[in-house]
């Protein structure tokens, strides 16, 4: 929901995914990993808080969660305009597949592949 608030520039769904994900932190202990990329998404934490948490857990699930956070990454640095580091968290969370193919099991691989692919038809 996230996601698609920041592309479709939706303000409506925006605070509707921050009060979606404030709840889910409310009601769960949101210290854990588990809750690492909603502390993110709500400015609870920054994206190196978030990644040192995510790295503190074992290999496949690690990656399986860092997929998923540098995608949230790049789409928050394409709400704040910067198009450079949105390409980079894309491009390496895409990449995540040569170090772990568990990643595909994440939807926001794909996400990222989808992206990606819509940079590269742009720009041809």
């Amino acid at each position: 929901m996230y996601y698609e608030s920041v592309m479709f520039e939706s303000k409506k769904t925006m605070q509707a995914s921050k009060r979606m994900l404030n709840s889910r932190l409310r009601k769960g202990d949101a210290s854990t990993v588990d809750f690492a990329i909603a502390r993110f998404l709500v400015g609870h934490c920054s994206s190196d808080e978030m990644l040192v948490q995510i790295n503190s857990i074992p290999p496949i699930m690690r990656e399986r969660r860092k997929v998923q956070a540098l995608f949230y990454m790049a789409i928050k640095e394409f709400e704040a305009g910067n198009r450079e580091k949105y390409y980079q968290y894309l491009t390496e969370a895409y990449n995540l597949y040569d170090e772990c193919h568990s990643v595909t099991l994440e939807f926001e691989y794909y996400l990222a592949e989808i992206c990606l692919s819509k940079i590269s038809s742009e720009m041809t």
